[in-house]
């Protein structure tokens, strides 16, 4: 675990002693004589810091590597942005591929998933902390943006995003 990784568990528990463990562990003691408890872990391939409950969660999704390495290259592959196109349409492809681009809403949360109202609009989940979602506009311009996006993709990749969007989109009309 890095000195500056040290620093922020520090700074985010500053009631505790810590003690950090070579395995990547961190353990903290609320008062003297009183026992330690696992507190934090670091994740493993994206180096970042979640609790242990969010890495036992994390350890249950896992894909197998092999599947995540053609996923990740998939996502990376038709990024929007290699393209040109927007940071919102970046968000809202990787929520259809359930893929972060790192893109966040106003709340500081992603977008986690796509649904088109029977009336024709578009709405989307969000992993922002007070669990809200985002409206995104009219499904014509959705429809509209990702014809151009697609435009741009391989036919095999075209082919790819067009199956996980008819998987993963909840489309209402």
């Amino acid at each position: 675990m890095t000195r500056k990784e040290q620093q922020i568990i520090r700074a985010h528990y500053p009631h505790l002693k810590l003690r950090f463990r070579k395995d990547g562990t961190v353990e903290g003691q609320k008062s003297p004589g009183s026992s330690y408890g696992l507190l934090y872990t670091v994740a493993m391939a994206d180096g970042h810091i979640r609790s242990v409950a969010e890495r036992q969660k994390l350890l249950q999704d896992t894909k197998p590597s092999a599947q995540i390495d053609k996923s990740t290259a998939f996502a990376e592959r038709i990024n929007p942005r290699n393209f040109n196109f927007s940071p919102k349409l970046a968000a809202i492809v990787g929520a259809i591929i359930g893929h972060d681009y790192g893109v966040r809403d106003g709340r500081g949360g992603y977008l986690t998933s796509i649904s088109i109202t029977s009336d024709g609009y578009v709405l989307a989940g969000s992993t922002a902390s007070d669990g809200g979602g985002a409206f995104i506009g009219s499904a014509d311009d959705l429809d509209s943006n990702l014809n151009l996006y697609k435009a741009d993709l391989t036919a095999d990749d075209r082919a790819q995003f067009e199956r996980i969007y008819l998987t993963r989109v909840k489309d209402w009309r």
